[in-house]
């Protein structure tokens, strides 16, 4: 059950009507999701929130779709069942297939292309464990092209999921209805 109420369109301000068409408009949605509804409490919060993610999610050299699949995979290694659900629907908006959906939470390591697959394992790491990871992980990256600035975009991305992942723990999010 969830803990704080949702700030639904009709009752909110028009500054967050704004950062709501802002995230139907970017995430290609037709609602806008429980996460923001409930973050929408604290304006501030929302705005910021939402202009993080956006800046790390669908800007840079790495595809959107593949930052989704990164929240996915480590949604799914923290056990969060509102992340989980919700970026696996942004994946499918995005034309993820369904056995990569499929694999992002039950079997890393049968992840295809081998790029996809070293660029997630290092982003569940990056995400869970940063301390943990070794040259061999930035390396593994580096074999297949992966440059600096490419590698920060990947850790930004973890460490979004990550602090998402507090927000709707935290918050006792109540999953939407995404289909």
């Amino acid at each position: 059950m969830a803990k704080f109420s949702i700030i639904q369109e009709e009752t909110a301000s028009d500054a967050t009507n704004r950062t709501y068409k802002e995230i139907l408009d970017v995430k290609h949605l037709r609602f806008v999701p429980n996460f923001f509804t409930t973050l929408a409490n604290s304006p501030a919060v929302l705005e910021g929130t939402w202009g993080v993610y956006r800046n790390i999610s669908t800007r840079g050299s790495i595809s959107e779709v593949l930052k989704e699949m990164i929240f996915v995979a480590i949604s799914a290694a923290k056990k969060c069942e509102y992340c989980e659900a919700a970026h696996l629907a942004f994946c499918r908006i995005l034309k993820a297939d369904v056995e990569t959906c499929k694999n992002l939470v039950n079997n890393l390591n049968a992840l295809r292309p081998d790029r996809t697959r070293e660029i997630i394992r290092f982003s569940v790491k990056a995400g869970t464990d940063p301390k943990s990871l070794t040259d061999a992980d930035y390396d593994a990256l580096k074999r297949h092209g992966i440059n600096d600035s490419e590698i920060i975009e990947i850790v930004a991305m973890a460490a979004f999921a990550m602090y998402a992942i507090t927000i709707a723990d935290a918050l006792k999010l109540k999953l939407d209805k995404w289909a």
